[in-house]
């Protein structure tokens, strides 16, 4: 069962109730875009705690996942009807949940490039550029 969102959250954005036939497949959606969400964040709940994001933001990143398949279950982005064109879209392509940058940001996650700076402490790391030095056969090494 979904902790952050509700079926009745996913209607109220949706603008229209959730009919009973589809209320199962809307709350397994739920649940499947929390194990995503978790997959991507880390535990949610320690975010929450954290401050670095809200109950609201994830209730917002859950349903707006789910919305994405209801609205296109299909995954079409473009369709022609002369030559028969169609193009898949990745977000929902086959009905599949994704995590969006959207949603990476509503969980306080880092969207874009990042870079990640190296300190000298670490010896072992390699220098881009120059070519690691050959020890002779017979040399032994010290042991750290």
């Amino acid at each position: 069962m979904s902790s952050y969102a509700q079926i009745e959250d996913v209607a109220l954005r949706l603008d229209r109730p959730i009919p009973p036939t589809e209320q199962y497949r809307v709350q397994v959606l739920l649940d499947e875009a929390e194990v995503e969400l978790a997959l991507a964040a880390g535990d949610i709940a320690a975010r929450i705690a954290a401050g670095k994001t809200t109950a609201e933001r994830v209730r917002r990143a859950v349903c707006e996942m789910v919305l994405r398949v209801l609205r296109n279950p299909s995954g079409f982005r473009q369709q022609s009807v002369g030559p028969f064109s169609v193009t898949a879209d990745r977000q929902v392509a086959s009905g599949l949940l994704t995590v969006s940058r959207r949603e990476r940001r509503l969980l306080g996650l880092r969207v874009g490039a990042a870079t990640v700076s190296l300190s000298d402490a670490d010896n072992g790391l390699a220098v881009l550029g120059r070519t690691p030095r050959r020890w002779p056969a017979e040399t032994t090494l010290p042991l750290p």
